[in-house]
């Protein structure tokens, strides 16, 4: 499941950057994430990416296993935001290069 997940945030930013292309405004980078602030914030959140499915997976199914589902997807939304928003970088460089 955290793969496709991982995948669908990857996209979901891939497919931000071409909505920005066609609206090339200030809102539309804040709600894609497409700021400095945002690769910033979500960068120290997810310690540079070192929180991520691999490191987080015991601490999420020790949660899960508690009955704590819910905590344990808010948390991993965490890592989840990075990808997208490494998607979005990405594909602006695929975009530009």
């Amino acid at each position: 499941q955290i793969p496709r997940m991982i995948d669908r945030e990857i996209q979901r930013g891939r497919m931000g950057v071409l909505f920005y292309r066609k609206h090339p405004t200030w809102e539309v980078r804040m709600m894609i994430q497409m700021t400095w602030l945002h690769r910033l914030l979500w960068g120290i959140l997810s310690l540079g990416g070192r929180l991520n499915e691999r490191t987080m997976a015991p601490f999420l199914q020790w949660l899960i296993d508690r009955g704590k589902s819910q905590l344990a997807l808010e948390i991993a939304r965490i890592f989840l935001n990075w990808y997208n928003v490494q998607g979005v970088y990405a594909a602006e460089r695929d975009m530009e290069g």
